[in-house]
């Protein structure tokens, strides 16, 4: 009986020793599963390029990725001294007046801002998210500050290529306002200086057209005054302008003969007073009227012409 005994003390032991095992066993691959994933996350923690930082309430730097590290020159891990946040991101001795981080610790909400910063030389923007515990206690906050000034550069650079483009459309605006006074100021000049001309041929001029054609002249001399007469009259309006423009395109010789067949010359006379043949004149006067449309219109030369004053 006390045999059965002894047996049954000794198959427990080996049972609790193997239970024992076991746990241990579950216990050793949890911590190899549990450093595995602390490992994993401390990997993608520094493998992150903006800086994070891991603040408490007191604004103690207690974790730092190696951006942060790196970019804030951050004492080696291990080290007992405190690492104030505001020393580090602003080289001051407290925080900085109106500090976001201080609002977010203050109030427990998110906070994100855009700054540059003097003491890094860079603009930043910085995430203020807050810390809380199993109670929903706020315990502090972490930072995530990316390096925007890349960006900020070309949004300024940006901002002064538009100014100075208004600054440049307001020079063009006045500019162009300048310049139609100009033109305007120069087609009062022209006006007055035309008006100048017609006083000047009416006071100058015609008079003596006047007693002229009062003296004894032959035919032919006659004839001469008063082609002077017209062609005078003829410069001071738009008969001329438009027999020379580009779209009717008549020449020297042929804006003459135009200006004797309103007068009413025959080309016979035409070809006389001018010292040039009949056939010439009468080809002149075809290609008169191909310039002026009226190759195979029935037409009169004379009136068309004529008309071209009005």
């Amino acid at each position: 009986m006390k045999y059965a005994l002894t047996s049954n003390s000794n198959t427990s032991d080996e049972l609790l020793f193997e239970e024992k095992n076991k746990l241990q066993a579950i216990i050793e691959a949890m911590g190899k599963i549990l450093y595995q994933t602390q490992k994993d996350w401390d990997d993608i923690f520094d493998t992150i390029p903006d800086m994070i930082t891991v603040h408490d309430r007191d604004f103690n730097i207690m974790r730092a990725n190696k951006a942060a590290q790196k970019m804030l020159d951050l004492p080696s891990p291990g080290n007992d001294a405190e690492l104030k946040c505001f020393q580090y991101y602003h080289g001051t001795e407290a925080p900085l007046k109106g500090c976001p981080s201080c609002n977010c610790l203050t109030t427990g909400e998110p906070a994100v801002f855009e700054v540059f910063e003097p003491y890094l030389q860079m603009y930043i923007e910085i995430r203020a998210i807050p810390r809380f515990d199993n109670n929903k206690q706020l315990t502090g906050l972490i930072h995530v500050v990316r390096d925007i000034t890349k960006r900020k550069e070309t949004e300024i650079s940006l901002k002064r290529s538009k100014d100075e483009l208004r600054a440049r459309a307001r020079d063009l605006k006045e500019t162009n306002q300048a310049l139609k006074v100009l033109l305007r100021q120069r087609e009062n000049d022209k006006a007055e200086l035309e008006e100048k001309i017609l006083s000047n041929i009416k006071i100058l001029i015609n008079p003596y057209i006047k007693e002229l054609k009062k003296m004894k002249f032959k035919s032919n001399e006659l004839d001469y005054v008063r082609i002077l007469e017209s062609n005078i009259h003829t410069m001071t309006s738009s008969f001329s302008k438009k027999l020379s423009s580009n779209n009717l395109a008549l020449t020297y010789r042929e804006i003459q003969i135009a200006n004797l067949i309103r007068e009413g010359k025959q080309s016979k006379d035409i070809a006389e007073m001018m010292n040039i043949s009949f056939e010439t004149t009468n080809c002149h006067r075809q290609n008169i009227r191909k310039k002026l449309g009226l190759k195979n219109a029935n037409i009169n030369l004379r009136a068309y012409l004529s008309s071209l004053d009005d």
